[in-house]
């Protein structure tokens, strides 16, 4: 995984690529993800999560899809004085509430 600041200010492109283990390989991953940033803002630590919780459809998940493997190649925005200090990534099988 690659986080890169991008030309605006707050603005992040997260680079990916998920690979399916050996033993399910050949047999369809579906699910989804989540990107969840941990940064500071004035002082304090704040988390975030993207997709953003009870977003609009079109806003709510990062589908996935795949045997092999899936890129993803997505962008978030912060706030322009939330310093960010990691980002980890959930993986979701599809009609599981716990992160793989």
């Amino acid at each position: 995984m690659k986080v890169e600041h991008d030309s605006l200010p707050g603005e992040y492109n997260c680079r990916l690529i998920l690979v399916q283990s050996v033993k399910q390989r050949g047999k369809a991953f579906l699910g989804h993800m989540q990107l969840i940033v941990n940064a500071v803002q004035d002082g304090k630590k704040v988390v975030l999560q993207f997709p953003i919780e009870n977003a609009p459809q079109e806003l709510a998940g990062i589908s996935l899809n795949f045997k092999y493997y899936q890129v993803i190649d997505r962008a978030f925005k912060v706030s322009p004085d939330i310093a960010i200090e990691n980002v980890q990534v959930r993986v979701f099988e599809r009609a599981c509430s716990n992160p793989k």
